[in-house]
């Protein structure tokens, strides 16, 4: 109901809206996609390219906020099949070692993941064309986070000292393994760095 989703602040609005949107890119490239998991994911990011920067500069309009509602379902639904992977397996100790809201550790790394990704599952490149190039996924995740809260680990008072202790802790049973990709404990390494 959305209804229910108003009294939400802009920051909780923002990081569970980034948590769905991590769902469906991680189905939509997952190990266990299917064409119904790529359809319905595909489906959800339209979506919240669209809607979720409309909620947050219109956080009471309940058509919009419906509507992530909506895309939320779907990511759901999608990732009900496929599971997630790498970025959701990061995450965990961002969150608890470091307190980042769970949708924000999931969506800081999901470009240099897909960029990862890329050569085992092609079709990654029609999530891009959802954001008109992968520049332009880069360049709306930047203007819709920037005003609440920047996605870069240094944003959230991780340094450099920190990295090796996170790769340590990342790697869950069922989310990394499940990547397209075999990710190494150097491959973790890369990945934080690029968003530090």
């Amino acid at each position: 109901v959305p209804e229910f989703t108003v009294s939400q602040s802009d920051r909780l609005t923002l990081s569970t809206g980034l948590d769905a949107l991590s769902h469906a890119m991680e189905s939509f490239w997952s190990k266990g996609r299917t064409p119904l998991s790529q359809a319905l994911s595909i489906t959800a990011i339209k979506y919240i390219r669209e809607y979720l920067p409309k909620v947050m500069k219109n956080p009471n309009d309940l058509e919009m906020r419906k509507m992530m509602c909506v895309a939320a379902l779907l990511a759901g639904l999608s990732f009900s099949i496929t599971r997630t992977t790498a970025c959701h397996s990061i995450s965990y100790p961002l969150t608890m070692c470091f307190g980042l809201e769970h949708g924000f550790a999931a969506a800081i790394t999901l470009l240099p993941v897909a960029e990862v990704n890329e050569t085992a599952v092609p079709e990654i490149s029609h999530i891009y064309s959802v954001f008109e190039g992968k520049g332009g996924f880069e360049a709306w995740l930047r203007d819709l986070t920037g005003p609440v809260q920047e996605l870069r680990l240094s944003a959230f008072g991780i340094s450099l000292s920190d990295i090796d202790s996170i790769v340590q802790k990342a790697f869950t049973q069922g989310r990394m393994d499940n990547n397209p990709v075999m990710i190494s404990p150097g491959d973790v390494k890369d990945i934080l760095l690029k968003v530090l």
